[in-house]
């Protein structure tokens, strides 16, 4: 199982030193749920953190966050028939990797959260920030097997989590 947090900023704020801290701890917060790696990603707007758990494709080349051209992925979970919609991409995208976590990056890319979502059977929970129109967007899967939790901080800003620890550290 990985942890995935994030923060997103609303405007007119932006990333801050005491925001990165934020993220740092989160991560470290969640090292438990996955302890073969840790990522953290952020611009001025959103950031975020994953830990690792790694299940499929074992290879670093597979640590998140995961960017593509538009979106940056933090993601837990599996999703079951990620290689039919990795068929159904690869006349489109070059892989690098075998893992489910780019398929999904790469559908949502293709698709939009929606069209990928339509398309995914599992269990997940993500967050999914979309670099050019600067939005942050969190879903987990349809019975909510997977946690993902938000809290509202004292500036107006949002906070993600897979874990409570991770918000309340």
């Amino acid at each position: 199982m990985c942890g995935v947090g994030g923060i997103y900023i609303p405007d007119p704020l932006v990333m801050s030193d005491r925001h990165l801290g934020m993220l740092e701890r989160m991560g470290k917060a969640m090292e438990r749920r996955g302890p073969d790696a840790q990522g953290i990603v952020s611009n001025e707007r959103a950031g975020l953190v994953h830990r690792r758990l790694s299940i499929i494709d074992l290879d670093p080349r597979s640590n998140q966050p995961m960017e593509s051209a538009d979106w940056v992925l933090s993601y837990n979970g599996e999703i079951y028939n990620f290689k039919s919609i990795r068929s159904e991409l690869d006349s489109k995208y070059s892989f690098e990797t075998t893992s489910d976590t780019e398929v999904l990056l790469l559908a949502i890319q293709e698709w939009g959260i929606e069209g990928a979502l339509s398309r995914c059977a599992g269990m997940y929970a993500f967050l999914a920030y979309n670099k050019q129109t600067g939005l942050m967007y969190a879903a987990r899967d349809r019975l909510g097997i997977k946690p993902l939790l938000m809290a509202r901080l004292t500036e107006g800003e949002y906070c993600f989590a897979s874990s409570v620890t991770a918000i309340t550290e």
